[in-house]
C-alpha cells in the first residue's frame, strides 16, 4: 500500500512526501523526531502521525495548540481518502494513492475529452493561490517573515505572541493578545486593537478603534508587518494610452494686407480693457499683502525652550529592574548600564524598552544575567561527588543563595575555599549550607532539655526521624517540641514514629536480668527484697537505678527519668 502527501500551498508548497517505507510517519518540525519535516513556525515538534493499518491510512493529531484539519474539520484520528485536503500549520496537503508524477495533468485530460482546438491562453498572469481559504495573511517583515495564515469568512481571529492566539507571532514587540481580526459573512474585514503596547498601523496610519481592512492592506503590529489579501477582491488595472501624433498644418501664404497689420505698433496706442485693469490692480494688492505678511514673520519673539527630563524617562522605563543602574550622556545619546537581571528574557526586555526611547542612540552595558552564573557554578560544584547535595540559585537579581547539606564542619572548609576562588560575586552570596552533625546536636539538646530521653534520633539531608516511647501524659508537650524543631533552619521535614504509652506499659522490663531471691513483708506490703545477695529497700540503688516502689509482685526503679521494673512473686 503506497500513499503520497502533496503540499499544494504554504511554506513547503510543491513538496511531495511518499508514504512507502514502514508503516508509521511522524509529521513535525523536529528533525530528530519527524520523518516528514516541515519548516513552519505554526507546526509543533511532533504535530501528527500517519499510520498504515490493515491497508488503510489513518492520520492522528498530536497538537493541542494548532490541531490538524481534514477537509476544513478538526480531526483527532481519521481515515484518509483520495484527494483529502489536510491543513498542518500553514501548509495545505492533498492525500493521494496515485504517484503525482504519473497522475494525468488537467491539460492532458482536456486534450483527450475535447478534440477541438483551444484558443491560446491570454498573456495576463492571473492571481491564484493553492489555499482553499478565501482570505490569508502574508508576513512580509519580522521574525515570522514568509509565513502565511489562511482565514475564512464569518470568523474572528486573535493575533498575538501568546500560544492561545489563533495567529501566533514570535515577536517581543507584539503583545500577548495584540489584535482581533474579524471577517463578516459577506467578506468585509475589520481589525481592532486589544489594548496592545505598540498599537496597530494600517497603510501608515495608526488606528484607535475597529477599522475596515481592505484587501491588500499593509498592517504593522510591533516590528511584524503583514499583508491582508482577499483572493476574490476585484483587481484594478491602470491604462495609460499612448500619445497621439498629429500632422503639422500646411503653411499658407499670408496676404500682403495682413503682413502690414503685423508690423510693430507703439504701446501708447494699445487699448487695455477695463476688466483687465481691475484684475491687475487686484493681483498687485495681493502681492503687496503677501510681502507684508512675509516681513512680519521675521519679527523677533521670545522662544521658550522645551523642557525634557531624560532621567525621568529612563527611570520609569527601567523601574522593573531595580538592580540595574545607568549613566546617560544627553549630548551623544549614549547610555551605559551596570547591574544584574535574573534571566535572559529580562535582559531582552530591558534592552528593547531602552531602544524604544527616541533620544537613546547607543547602549553599552556590563549587565550580569544571574541565571547563567548560577547554572555554570552548579555544573562546577557537581563535579565533586562530596558536594552533590549542594546547589546555587538566585532569589532575585543580584541575590545568590548557596543551599545544601554536608556531614561535618571539615567537609565545609574545602567547599568554602572553592567558592571563594571561583565565584566572582561573594558580596552578593548568602551561604545557607547546613552541617548535619551540628544540626543533629541541636535537635538532641532540645529533646534532652525537655526530658524526652527515651527517644532515638536519626537525620539525613535535613530530614529528622524520631522514634522511641513517650508517656501518654506528655504527648502534648512532645508535639509542641516537634513544632519548635521544624522551625530550626535546615530542618526540611520531621517524621514522628514515637509511640505513646501509659505509665505501666512504658516501663522497661529487667526481670530477665535480675533474680529476686526473697522478700520480707510488713502486713501486706513488701518492705525488703533480696537481689544478687543484697538486701534492698525503697530508696536504695541497684546498679545506678533508684528503687521507687516494692510490691508483692513488682519492683519499680528509676534512672534519669527512665522507668524500669522487675517482676517477682514469692507468695
Amino acid at each position: 500500500m503506497v500513499g503520497y502527501l502533496v503540499c499544494e500551498d504554504g511554506p513547503g508548497m510543491g513538496a511531495v512526501f511518499p508514504l512507502t517505507v514502514g508503516n508509521e510517519w511522524v509529521i513535525g518540525r523536529d528533525p530528530n523526531l519527524s520523518l516528514i519535516l516541515l519548516e513552519d513556525p505554526m507546526v509543533s515538534r511532533k504535530h501528527g502521525v500517519i499510520r498504515l493499518e490493515d491497508n488503510l491510512f489513518y492520520l492522528e493529531n498530536l497538537s493541542e495548540v494548532n490541531p490538524i484539519k481534514i477537509n476544513g474539520e478538526s480531526a483527532h484520528r481519521s481515515e484518509l481518502h483520495e484527494d483529502d485536503t489536510i491543513q498542518i500549520g500553514n501548509n495545505y496537503f492533498r492525500f493521494t494513492e496515485i504517484n503525482p508524477e504519473e497522475r494525468p495533468t488537467r491539460s492532458n485530460v482536456n486534450s483527450t475529452t475535447n478534440s477541438e482546438p483551444k484558443a491560446e491562453a491570454p498573456s495576463i498572469l492571473p492571481f491564484t493561490m493553492g489555499s482553499p481559504s478565501r482570505f490569508f495573511v502574508k508576513v512580509i517583515s519580522g521574525p515570522n517573515q514568509g509565513a502565511e495564515f489562511g482565514m475564512k469568512s464569518d470568523a474572528t481571529y486573535i493575533l498575538g505572541k501568546d500560544s492561545s492566539a489563533d495567529v501566533v507571532f514570535q515577536d517581543l514587540s507584539v503583545s500577548h493578545r495584540h489584535a482581533k481580526l474579524s471577517i463578516s459573512p459577506s467578506g468585509e474585514a475589520t481589525i481592532e486593537d486589544l489594548s496592545s503596547r505598540n498599537g496597530i498601523i494600517i497603510n501608515g496610519l495608526k488606528i484607535d478603534s475597529p477599522t475596515y481592512l481592505p484587501s491588500g492592506g499593509v498592517v504593522s503590529i510591533g516590528t511584524t508587518v503583514f499583508l491582508f489579501v482577499d483572493k476574490e477582491a476585484s483587481e484594478q488595472t491602470i491604462y495609460s494610452p499612448s500619445p497621439r501624433f498629429y500632422e503639422q498644418p500646411e503653411e499658407k501664404e499670408i496676404p500682403q494686407s495682413e503682413v502690414e497689420d503685423l508690423s510693430p505698433k507703439n504701446w501708447k496706442d494699445t487699448f487695455i480693457p477695463t476688466k483687465h485693469l481691475v484684475f491687475g490692480a487686484t493681483f498687485s494688492l495681493i502681492i503687496v499683502t503677501l510681502l507684508i505678511s512675509l516681513v512680519s514673520l521675521f519679527r523677533s519673539q521670545s522662544i521658550s525652550p522645551q523642557t525634557f527630563d531624560s532621567a525621568k524617562e529612563i527611570g520609569e522605563t527601567i523601574a522593573h529592574f531595580p538592580s540595574v543602574q545607568y549613566s546617560f550622556n544627553p549630548a551623544t545619546g549614549k547610555i551605559f548600564l551596570i547591574g544584574h537581571v535574573l534571566t535572559d528574557i529580562d535582559y531582552a526586555e530591558l534592552t528593547y524598552l531602552l531602544n524604544s526611547l527616541s533620544f537613546i542612540n547607543q547602549i553599552e552595558d556590563t549587565v550580569v544575567v544571574d541565571e547563567g552564573v548560577w547554572q555554570e557554578m552548579n555544573a562546577l560544584i557537581s563535579l565533586n561527588p562530596n558536594w552533590r547535595g549542594i546547589m546555587m540559585s538566585a532569589t532575585g537579581p543580584g541575590k545568590f543563595v548557596l543551599r545544601g547539606y554536608l556531614q561535618t564542619e571539615a567537609d565545609a572548609v574545602p567547599l568554602q575555599d572553592y567558592i571563594n576562588l571561583n565565584f566572582p560575586y561573594l558580596n552578593l552570596l548568602d551561604n545557607q549550607v547546613i552541617i548535619e552533625n551540628t544540626l543533629q546536636t541541636q535537635v538532641e539538646s532540645l529533646l534532652i532539655e525537655n526530658g524526652f530521653t527515651g527517644t532515638d534520633l536519626q537525620m539525613g539531608n535535613g530530614e529528622v526521624l524520631i522514634s522511641g516511647k513517650v508517656s501518654e501524659k506528655r504527648k502534648s508537650d512532645f508535639l509542641a517540641l516537634i513544632g519548635e524543631i521544624q522551625k530550626i533552619q535546615g530542618v526540611r521535614q520531621v517524621k514522628n514514629f514515637v509511640t505513646y504509652a501509659t505509665e505501666t506499659s512504658s516501663l522497661i522490663d529487667l526481670t530477665s536480668k535480675y533474680r529476686v531471691m526473697g522478700s520480707s513483708k510488713l502486713g501486706t506490703m513488701s518492705q525488703y527484697v533480696l537481689i544478687s545477695g543484697k538486701i534492698l529497700a525503697v530508696g536504695d540503688a541497684l546498679d545506678g537505678m533508684m528503687i521507687t516502689s516494692i510490691s508483692t509482685s513488682e519492683i519499680l526503679l528509676d534512672k534519669d527519668g527512665i522507668k524500669y521494673k522487675i517482676d517477682y512473686n514469692h507468695q
